[in-house]
């Protein structure tokens, strides 16, 4: 009788097994995962098809490999490239009237099996009612008005349009000044609230919310125009009060960081450098504390020169493992961080870029094209979420409205975006 042929089980086998991959398989890292599935042919299908199954869906393996724990979802506003689709890629830039806003949801992440990797989820939100007239479509001022992100304070932008002038387009359509239209979007009920219209329009402002005021800091004003004035509303009595704060001092026009450094303090960093005559010349590295109690401007140190500093900076508050705060700046792909000496230390940065950037807790994300990037500020690891994009366009996302009509969405600097928690 003929012995049957030796069987040889090797440990990748024995990893990749359905009985290890259920019990230990949500223990194991990215890199671990990739190993075995690059071993052999077997052990790529056991792997890829346990990643699809486990446990609910591909957020819980993004959390638990990257030990972190995202928002629900982000936001973005004030989207400045989203345009109609036409087949076999012919374009013709029509914009959707009004600007929609773009939803990336951490809950709906995919796992491309092909890709061996984790796909962004992007959406158009459903607003339940229309959003309020001559509402600033690009670089508007943007920030959450609570901690959760669940009311959304928008005013300003420019390129807006009357909403019966058609639901597409062209920039050539489009009011080129800025809008002084001011409204909250509540995430919860999704839906727009008017307010009073700003003392005068601007886009690209710095914005922070210090307790219940909101401060718009400069800004720009169309046709090359710069604001210097410091705006302020107030969100109890839902109305424009009078900051009494001295002009901004710096020579940026617009596109700041400004971080709530304190109850009581603003930093305001970096943004685009304009001559006396408005002429726009780069970058700028300067940065001011302002004290909102005393209405005074203080000129601290300024941020480190760079070759990929950006026109649009973006700032948060930063808690460190002891509680120890700090204000961290990105600008394009730097991020630096102010630390209590008064010196500026630079970080891990992105990869990509300049996108639009938001924070939560030590992690930076950034939307650059069609990418969405994060940046862990502990230990600099690098994440990317690439989304599903146009066959003929390949930095352009595909969404689709409500109505079934696709648009294809390129993600800058100057669009504002805001993590949800719900």
């Amino acid at each position: 009788m003929k012995s049957p042929p030796e069987t040889t089980l090797t440990w990748e086998d024995v990893l990749a097994s359905d009985w290890f991959l259920s019990s230990a398989g949500s223990f194991l890292s990215f890199a671990d995962l990739h190993y075995l599935s690059s071993t052999s042919k077997q052990c790529r299908n056991k792997v890829h098809a346990w990643i699809i199954t486990w446990p609910k869906c591909a957020k819980d393996l993004f959390c638990a490999c990257c030990q972190l724990q995202p928002p629900s979802s982000l936001l973005v506003f004030g989207l400045h490239n989203c345009s109609k689709a036409f087949p076999l890629g012919y374009v013709e830039q029509l914009r959707p009237n009004p600007s929609p806003i773009l939803q990336f949801s951490f809950a709906s992440m995919t796992f491309d099996v092909s890709k061996a990797a984790i796909l962004g989820a992007w959406s158009l939100l459903s607003i339940a009612n229309e959003a309020p007239d001559n509402l600033g479509r690009t670089a508007p001022n943007v920030c959450a008005v609570d901690d959760e992100g669940s009311k959304i304070f928008y005013c300003g932008g420019n390129q807006f349009a009357a909403k019966n002038e058609g639901q597409w387009l062209t920039v050539s359509e489009m009011n080129g000044n800025c809008s002084s239209s001011t409204a909250i979007f509540d995430v919860k009920t999704s839906s727009w609230k008017s307010l009073a219209p700003m003392p005068v329009g601007v886009c690209n402002a710095g914005i922070c919310r210090l307790g219940s005021l909101v401060y718009i800091i400069g800004g720009e004003t169309g046709s090359y125009g710069n604001n210097r004035e410091v705006l302020c509303f107030d969100l109890e009595t839902e109305a424009w009060v009078p900051a009494g704060i001295p002009s901004f001092p710096g020579r940026a026009y617009g596109g700041y960081a400004t971080i709530a450094s304190s109850n009581h303090t603003i930093l305001v960093a970096g943004g685009g450098m304009v001559t006396d005559w408005n002429h726009m010349i780069g970058p700028c590295r300067e940065v001011f504390s302002l004290d909102v109690t005393s209405c005074i401007w203080t000129r601290v140190a300024d941020l480190p020169d760079s070759d990929y500093a950006a026109k649009k900076c973006t700032g948060f508050l930063r808690q460190s493992a002891n509680n120890d705060t700090s204000c961290v700046v990105v600008s394009g792909k730097q991020t630096v961080q102010l630390l209590s000496s008064g010196h500026w230390d630079v970080l891990p940065g992105f990869r990509n870029g300049p996108g639009c950037v938001a924070s939560f807790g030590n992690t930076v994300v950034s939307s650059w094209l069609s990418l969405i990037e994060l940046v862990l500020l502990e230990d600099g690891v690098h994440l990317s979420l690439p989304a599903q994009c146009n066959a003929f366009r390949p930095k352009a996302m595909e969404i689709v409205d409500a109505a079934g009509q696709t648009l294809l969405v390129c993600l800058s600097g100057i669009d504002r975006i805001v993590p949800v928690y719900r």
